[in-house]
């Protein structure tokens, strides 16, 4: 009995509603939806200005290097390759790559080049761009390596002259570092492409890809950080057998967007910020804040129970003599007491070594 009257109140109701739409028109009783939920906005395109010259290329097929990567925006410079940092003032780009082969840059340019690493502007040095600045034996710091066009002499040893050529068959990739954002899930692959041989490679370079091609030099990949900037070197891509390379492509791309601090949660902090796991980036941070008088930024580098004696410090007699652009070597990491520490030289600069020491996951400076 129950259920029949709850039957028909239900009718009823169903009655009741159909009577009213039809006396309000239909549009009466129209829901309006909810309202989608906005977008997050798309992040802009990587902007990356590539410097070319003095090394012939195909231009009608270079565009396959980057093509198909829609986060990536490029554009070929179309004056002589160092004229962009004739006036920096207004720079747009977010990535640097050179695949230029030149010489002759200018102080006034090499400066500007320098303030722009300094503020985060990524680095990417591809293929024969490792031979450039051969009278700058600072940019071979920069880059990582260099490509010596003729045998030179640096602290006094001889260095004969590179080697470079191609090979009858593929050369094979390893993935020398595959828990690096740039690698993270790819596998080794082959390419047709140009070795090249007696480079030389700074010290302290993390290698991500390495080839077993016998008259190569090992390392083909590395990434390294100078003062601001995420550098990312890279031996490989002479023509377009190599530009259309899936493997290639995708190390390409991923440089780019590691450079540029676009990685995802695996990018760490982006080019410019102090990354704490990183005893020589900590280091750097700390000696350009003490060198620039900002001792606030200087002091949160500084771990927690030196910090108000560090400031009390500068206060009296602040650090003199760091370079304008520091060099920094950092020693292996050694275990005393339970507690990680190592130590940090400024190659460019006598007296300024730096302790540091692993703590609640960060490293801090210590002296």
């Amino acid at each position: 009995m129950r259920k029949a009257i709850g039957i028909v109140a239900i009718l009823v109701l169903v009655a009741g509603v159909w009577g009213l739409s039809s006396a309000l028109g239909a549009e009466a009783v129209k829901v309006e939806a909810e309202p989608a939920p906005a977008a997050k906005p798309k992040a802009e395109p990587i902007k990356v200005v590539i410097l070319v010259g003095g090394h012939g290329y195909d231009k009608k097929t270079f565009p396959k290097a980057w093509d198909g990567h829609d986060d990536i925006k490029c554009e070929v410079w179309k004056g002589k390759p160092y004229t962009v940092f004739d006036d920096i003032a207004e720079f747009k780009y977010d990535v640097i790559i050179m695949f230029n082969m030149s010489g002759g840059m200018t102080d006034k340019q090499k400066a500007n080049f320098l303030k722009l690493l300094k503020k985060g502007v990524g680095l990417v040095v591809w293929h024969h761009a490792l031979a450039n600045c051969q009278d700058w034996p600072q940019f071979e710091k920069i880059a990582g390596c260099k490509f010596w066009l003729k045998a030179g002499q640096r602290d006094g040893k001889k260095i004969g002259k590179s080697a470079a050529g191609h090979g009858p068959g593929m050369m094979k990739m390893h993935i020398a570092d595959p828990k690096h954002p740039i690698t993270k899930g790819m596998k080794d692959f082959e390419i047709k492409d140009e070795w090249y041989g007696k480079q030389t490679f700074i010290k302290g370079i993390n290698v991500l890809v390495t080839t077993d091609e016998p008259k190569s030099d090992k390392n083909i990949a590395w990434t390294h950080k100078y003062s601001g900037a995420r550098v990312f070197g890279y031996q490989s891509g002479h023509d377009v057998k190599a530009w259309a390379n899936p493997g290639h492509r995708q190390l390409l791309g991923n440089g780019i967007r590691w450079v540029a601090g676009r990685l995802g949660k695996t990018a760490g902090p982006k080019p410019g910020e102090v990354d704490r796991t990183d005893p020589k980036s900590v280091a750097m941070a700390w000696l350009l804040a003490v060198a620039n008088k900002d001792f606030e930024k200087a002091a949160s580098c500084v771990i927690a129970r030196e910090r108000e004696g560090f400031r009390k410090d500068m206060k009296r007699r602040p650090i003199r003599g760091i370079p304008k652009h520091p060099e920094l070597r950092v020693e292996v990491v050694k275990v005393r007491g339970g507690v990680k520490r190592t130590e940090a030289h400024v190659t460019n600069s006598k007296g300024n070594d730096i302790d540091m020491e692993f703590a609640d996951g960060q490293w801090w400076v210590t002296k």
